[in-house]
């Protein structure tokens, strides 16, 4: 197999990729990913708070059912006192009031809690709010500076691109694939001599698994172990 055009194609791609990755780690770059994330997390929150506040309603639901039930059965207990035939009644019916009581004062503080924390998660969500608008605001700013070191970077690898796009048309679409695969999952070079017994990119014995895969010049071959393509020169 004829791998000239992928080595050379390689070649220009390794400036490529060196000026990418560089590209990835300067400042305008990680401004940009910095403030996304923090976005990313305000906003998180803010729907977590969210969730928060749902739960909470439904919380609140339900004690003011609870409290029309307990209000339903005190009205009861307080007609039955007008039919009491002795004094044990009278002593169930207090107690049965007193039991009201206790569970409206329940009810009443498990309210007061909801209300406060209602209160609390609405101030939490107005300061969210600010933060994620100052955030989007910076953010907006730092794509300036992003899309400037962008135009930067592509104007300097225009030769290299255009060469790039020539040889792609001459290299067999199944090696093109195993290339980029490679270079998908960051393991550049991706094509590598093939140094008997060892891949001379990982420097492992792969001589077992691939020996008989690489008899002549050209051939090529994966690498089990980091998989990169080895090729005998």
């Amino acid at each position: 197999m004829n791998i000239d055009k992928i080595l050379e194609y390689q070649t220009i791609d390794m400036k490529v990729y060196r000026i990418e990755r560089e590209f990835a780690k300067s400042p305008e770059v990680q401004k940009a990913v910095a403030l996304q994330n923090k976005k990313k997390a305000i906003t998180a929150s803010l729907l977590k708070l969210d969730k928060e506040a749902e739960t909470l309603f439904a919380d609140l639901e339900k004690a003011e059912a609870q409290i029309k039930e307990a209000a339903a059965a005190q009205d009861k207990a307080h007609f039955s006192m007008g039919s009491i035939a002795d004094l044990n009644a009278a002593d169930n019916v207090e107690k049965a009031l007193n039991g009201y009581l206790e569970a409206f004062g329940n009810l009443e503080k498990e309210i007061k809690r909801i209300f406060k924390r209602l209160s609390d998660i609405k101030n939490e969500a107005r300061k969210l709010l600010e933060q994620g608008n100052a955030a989007n605001n910076d953010y907006k700013a730092s794509l300036a500076d992003y899309e400037r070191k962008s135009q930067e970077i592509k104007q300097s690898m225009q030769g290299q691109i255009a060469r790039l796009s020539e040889l792609r048309k001459e290299i067999d679409e199944a090696i093109f694939r195993r290339y980029k695969l490679c270079r998908d999952n960051k393991k550049m070079p991706a094509f590598v001599p093939y140094d008997a017994p060892n891949c001379t990119a990982c420097g492992m014995n792969i001589s077992p698994e691939v020996g008989d895969k690489l008899k002549n010049s050209g051939d090529v071959a994966e690498c089990p172990s980091c998989r990169r393509i080895v090729y005998l020169k």
